[in-house]
């Protein structure tokens, strides 16, 4: 089988995206929630997301968008887990809309409803990483949990509950199934 060696100092930065989004698969998803400069909500998924300690997030924006720009702002943001039922509701928030509209009128979501997980967050850090990219890290003050996706006695979220999804390369999604594997210790 021949490898491909792509160098990253010659090919453009569109190949550059695709070779890096396809092989980073599967990416969790934060659906972001802020608050716009008008007092309405925005509401809108990330999937250049992930933990970086028990308490601290990150989200990696491609430009300043309005959800960027929300949290530098106001310092806050709530972080919404993605079910599959609510795949193609998530699906609709990601149109770019006009600045201050809210994605949560504009498709009528009830975000009482919205997720089975909610993070409430606070800027902690934010990083120019390079040309139009950056990382803001968010510490996380609490979580709700609906009680159908976790189970008390043992502590844990039950992801067969949560029954979550992924983004894969371009427009592709990946539903997440548990794995029964037993390590072998070396």
């Amino acid at each position: 089988m021949a490898k491909l060696n792509f160098d990253f100092n010659v090919i453009d930065n569109k190949l550059k995206k695709k070779l890096v989004q396809g092989s980073v698969i599967p990416r969790p998803i934060a659906w972001v929630e802020t608050k716009n400069s008008n007092g309405s909500i925005n509401l809108a998924p990330f999937s250049y997301f992930n933990m970086f300690s028990p308490t601290i997030v990150g989200i990696s924006f491609q430009g300043k968008k309005d959800t960027y720009n929300n949290i530098l702002r106001e310092k806050s943001a709530i972080i919404h887990s993605v079910s599959l039922s609510m795949l193609q509701d998530m699906d609709l928030t990601s149109i770019d809309l006009d600045n201050n509209k809210s994605e949560v009128e504009q498709f009528n979501l009830d975000l009482k409803t919205l997720s089975n997980i909610s993070m409430t967050t606070e800027l902690y850090q934010e990083l120019n990483l390079d040309d139009e990219a950056y990382l803001i890290l968010l510490r996380v003050l609490s979580i709700k949990v609906d009680d159908s996706v976790f189970d008390k006695e043992k502590e844990y979220i039950l992801a067969d509950k949560l029954d979550p999804v992924a983004r894969l390369a371009g427009p592709n999604y990946a539903k997440i199934e548990a794995i029964d594997y037993k390590r072998r210790h070396l």
